[in-house]
């Protein structure tokens, strides 16, 4: 396994991992219309929520704790009581794609768009659905689309960015990452992978400079594997004394 590739295999918190598209971004970046009160009454109630907001925000917890299935069932739900609910669309989306059924999701991020065709988000997340199938032309369109319609949109800032550094596009990869840690610059995994770009590039002292941030950002945050491993990459590409 090439240094990248290794890198690729772990710096994967918070969007894509080897390519495809990691099951914790796209949860991270469900949209919610009430509070994380209100959400955690619904899931918890003994009885069938059969308000809007009830069944929307249950959906939103079950993503997060893996019942994509029920989650489809209550976005599904939310649409045949409101059928132009966009979020529920792009939510539902969300759970089929985390649930491997990348197809449904596609569907459901168009009838979103369909809906508000000035939705960045439901082109970021039909972009993370693309680069779960392979098709990373059409990924970069989407994300291309959501960056031109909301600049501040860091995810779609950061998968482009990793599909740009799979196809070896190192520049644009660069760029992808710097914004990406312009935005929030507490995303341990961006250093690193702007790290990689560095290294790849040549320019071996900003390359160790973004893995020594992503490490000690990775142990604040109480990650040890990804600080170990980013070490690890450190070890490796600092040359010995």
């Amino acid at each position: 396994m090439t240094l990248l590739q290794k890198s690729i295999a772990i710096l994967s918190g918070v969007m894509i991992a080897s390519g495809l598209v990691s099951v914790s971004a796209i949860a991270a970046t469900l949209t919610q219309p009430n509070s994380s009160e209100i959400a955690s009454q619904a899931i918890h109630n003994a009885n069938e929520p059969t308000t809007i907001d009830a069944l929307f925000n249950r959906g939103a917890l079950r993503i997060t704790t893996g019942n994509f299935s029920g989650a489809i069932g209550d976005f599904t739900q939310v649409i045949q009581l409101e059928p132009q609910h966009i979020e529920a669309y792009c939510n539902r989306g969300v759970a089929y794609a985390l649930s491997g059924n990348e197809q449904r999701a596609l569907d459901d991020f168009d009838q979103a768009l369909q809906i508000d065709p000035q939705h960045a988000d439901a082109y970021d997340k039909r972009g993370t659905a693309y680069a779960q199938q392979g098709d990373f032309e059409a990924a970069i369109a989407n994300f291309d689309q959501a960056i031109a319609l909301d600049p501040s949109l860091l995810d779609a800032h950061y998968n482009r960015g990793i599909i740009y550094q799979l196809q070896e596009n190192y520049p644009a990869a660069l760029a992808d990452f710097t914004q990406t840690i312009r935005l929030d610059p507490s995303i341990p995994e961006a250093y690193g992978r702007r790290g990689l770009v560095h290294q790849a590039l040549g320019t071996l002292p900003a390359a160790v400079q973004d893995l020594q941030t992503a490490a000690q950002l990775f142990q604040q945050q109480g990650n040890q594997e990804g600080y170990q491993q980013t070490l690890e990459l450190l070890d490796q590409i600092t040359p010995t004394p």
